[in-house]
């Protein structure tokens, strides 16, 4: 396993879960469904007997409900207009590295969201 796609697919699980307030093993939250996106677009085994056209609607379908959930909490409107953008973004996206991207971007958004963050 490539340390540098382990470490890239957390930003997903990361996403997920501080868009739905959840755990890891809830609403697709685990960092593998990226992981094995990535895996299979460099060629590896993820997902093996998933096609990678199953694995990245798997991802972006569960990135799409994280951010339909996060639009409907209490979130200063300028970030609302951003995690609406990036709904539309995931919904355009071809590759794991585009998703990531909003990934990381949602996240530095939605960390100031997460029950008990002070911004510290």
């Amino acid at each position: 396993m490539d340390a540098k796609d382990y470490v890239a697919s957390q930003a997903y699980e990361s996403f997920v879960r501080l868009a739905r307030l959840c755990e890891r093993e809830e609403h697709g939250a685990h960092n593998s469904y990226m992981l094995n996106l990535i895996r299979k677009e460099n060629g590896g085994g993820g997902g093996s007997h998933l096609s990678y056209e199953k694995l990245l609607s798997d991802v972006k379908q569960y990135m799409t409900g994280a951010a339909e959930f996060a639009l409907t909490r209490e979130m200063a409107a300028e970030d609302a207009v951003m995690i609406a953008f990036y709904l539309q973004r995931i919904k355009d996206a071809d590759t794991s590295e585009e998703l990531m991207e909003i990934c990381n971007a949602g996240v530095a958004i939605l960390i100031n969201y997460k029950p008990g963050w002070t911004g510290e």
